[in-house]
């Protein structure tokens, strides 16, 4: 049930905002996906005078970084606390002009046909149910537009042990993407793309103090795009993918 779904993410998500200073993990705070992120901002391109949509902006980041290159960005979350998080950091940066935020579902936008430049969104097409959110997505897209997303796989079964082990980091209705999905939701495009980020970078977790992180994290990018050159079939065993359609 759709209703469901939008109530546990949202309670979930409200819980986050309350708990951020325990539920963040060290991992993102020293740039774990870091790869991943750049490559999807430099996918989107130039923000300047662009109408982006924010994806399930959580706490603003992404909003704050494109408002800061000139877009105009139209933030929305689930969550109403993760909403206020983000409008909240948007005006301490002073760019409340250029941000308007709201409490929204992915799978009933509330924007016209053909009205975004772009869109993007982090770790968010797979709280959603995808059947839905792909054509939402394509309806409000201008033609030419893009969206871009950074989505977790499915795929690596260590990945999934540890996600099995520690129930309490995700939303009891998340789940990781597989490629057939990504396959339907790219489907009305014209053009699509995915590349995937994080193999050998993994081994950095299991070394908690930043210096020796960050390095582990440097080195394994290196060799992860070395593997996937050699070993194309790897690819699938990432952590994480960056999903690019253009309509």
């Amino acid at each position: 049930d759709l209703n469901q779904r939008h109530a546990e993410e949202e309670r979930f998500h409200d819980q986050v905002v309350a708990d951020h200073e325990t539920r963040g993990g060290y991992f993102y705070d020293w740039g774990l996906s870091g790869d991943a992120i750049s490559f999807a901002r430099n996918k989107l391109g130039p923000m300047q005078g662009r109408l982006v949509l924010d994806f399930g902006c959580g706490t603003g980041n992404e909003t704050l970084y494109m408002a800061e290159r000139g877009a105009l960005v139209l933030p929305f979350d689930i969550s109403m606390e993760m909403a206020k998080t983000t409008l909240q950091l948007a005006q301490e940066h002073t760019l409340g002009s250029s941000v308007f935020v709201t409490r929204m579902a992915g799978e009933d936008l509330g924007y016209a046909d053909d009205s975004l430049d772009a869109v993007f969104g982090i770790s968010v097409l797979h709280h959603l149910e995808m059947r839905h959110v792909g054509s939402e997505i394509y309806r409000v897209l201008k033609p030419g537009g893009k969206a871009v997303f950074v989505e977790p796989l499915d795929y690596n079964p260590l990945l999934n042990l540890f996600r099995k082990l520690t129930p309490q980091r995700r939303s009891k209705t998340e789940r990781p993407l597989i490629y057939e999905q990504l396959a339907e939701f790219s489907r009305p495009y014209r053009r699509s793309s995915v590349d995937e980020f994080g193999l050998t970078t993994l081994a950095a977790v299991l070394f908690p103090w930043e210096p020796v992180f960050r390095t582990i994290v440097f080195l394994g990018s290196t060799i992860d795009r070395r593997l996937f050159t050699w070993f194309p079939q790897l690819r699938r065993y990432c952590w994480i993918a960056v999903i690019e359609v253009v309509k």
